[in-house]
């Protein structure tokens, strides 16, 4: 480990990010006014620069923080393969070429004080990991990606996070300083837009679940096949990673056969003129419902004026009143406190600390799935 100083005032021109927040907001703001001022820019970047050589035998960062452990097994124990990963390839390449230009970008303002692809100091023995921007004048590792439009609408995937939040932590482990994690998403359809999502960490969770990870995929190839842990209960056969719509059809996992032997579930085969009949079906009852929410809404205008002009009796007569005899019901005023709640997201975007001491506590509703009309095109 470097000694631990106190660090020398970066150049005059340079940021000063107290936090992971202020860093996102900053280099967010400032790459957006860079597509603005040069919306062409970007596509100048035809060929990346080439990406760093993993040694094959050792484990990448990517594959100690993936939810699907077999698939890194599979690769250092030399199981053939269903196919090569093409697409995946593909998409690599992209990644590639949107990184450049975010390190052109940032040089371009910061000539000098800006590396890429260094090795990150500090991981467990067999593991190798290279952060893709470090800018070390104002403490802050950034990761690129690119991902498909609308993949950054409910933030950053975990994996993502836990990504570059690895490369963070060991960074700050070896220099003795915080240091603030970034990721950067641009989309493939659009290269006009792009987000920048700060991500909070704890550096000894990160790292002991860093060394954890590894020891656990490391003694699984050791047996060389002989055993394998089970299919992770998070994986469906039918979903990402397993198996994946692409612009040229349906993809599967290289190692796909080997966790599923028994082939992609088939699909239910439901004829056109049915599909037509579902669509115009659910068209009717939706537009009924909008035709009845509409009806409602004068309703509840006149029930809360009238419910404002009672609460004045209901005070000075007191919680019921006597309906008329026919009626068999009583009109009864409940007084309903209100509901405490904690702007928890405020709190950590105040101080960004509170967010690792919440993660033990963080939970995930089940998701659901929704139909909405949507622009044709």
């Amino acid at each position: 480990m470097e000694a631990v100083v106190t660090p020398e005032a970066p150049p005059r021109d340079v940021p000063v990010f107290e936090n992971a927040v202020q860093a996102a907001a900053w280099i967010e703001e400032y790459l957006k006014g860079v597509l603005t001022r040069d919306p062409d820019n970007i596509n100048l970047y035809t060929r990346p620069t080439a990406s760093t050589k993993f040694k094959e035998g050792e484990l990448h960062v990517t594959e100690v923080v993936d939810p699907c452990y077999l698939r890194s097994i599979h690769r250092l124990i030399g199981t053939e393969r269903d196919h090569e990963e093409s697409e995946s390839k593909h998409w690599a390449h992209t990644g590639l070429l949107y990184e450049a230009w975010v390190r052109s970008a940032l040089r371009e303002a910061f000539p000098g004080r800006i590396r890429s692809n260094t090795l990150v100091q500090g991981l467990p023995t067999g593991v190798q990991g290279y952060d893709d921007l470090w800018w070390k004048d104002t403490w802050t590792v950034i990761d690129v990606k690119s991902r498909s439009i609308g993949a950054g609408e409910n933030g950053p995937s975990e994996k993502d996070k836990l990504q570059v939040a690895v490369y963070a932590a060991h960074r700050a482990a070896h220099y003795g300083h915080p240091v603030h994690a970034v990721l950067v998403y641009t989309y493939r359809q659009d290269l006009s837009k792009l987000d920048a999502f700060p991500v909070l960490y704890n550096p000894e969770v990160i790292i002991a679940q860093v060394r954890s990870n590894a020891a656990t995929l490391q003694g699984w190839v050791q047996l060389q096949g002989s055993a394998l842990p089970p299919v992770p209960p998070t994986m469906d056969a039918g979903k990402f990673p397993c198996s994946f719509q692409t612009r040229d059809g349906l993809k599967t996992c290289a190692f796909y056969s080997r966790c599923w032997p028994e082939g992609p579930a088939k699909r239910v085969f439901t004829p056109p003129e049915q599909v037509q009949k579902l669509m115009l079906e659910h068209r009717s009852f939706h537009q009924q419902k909008q035709a009845l929410e509409a009806q409602l809404k004068p309703l509840e205008a006149e029930l809360k004026r009238i419910k404002g002009d009672l609460e004045p009796v209901f005070q000075a007569h007191g919680p019921v009143m006597k309906g008329p005899a026919e009626w068999r019901q009583d009109l009864k005023m409940l007084v309903m406190p209100g509901r405490v709640t904690y702007d928890v997201e405020g709190a950590c975007l105040k101080n960004p600390d509170l967010q690792p001491l919440l993660e033990p506590y963080k939970k995930t509703g089940e998701g659901f799935t929704q139909l909405r009309y949507v622009k044709a095109g």
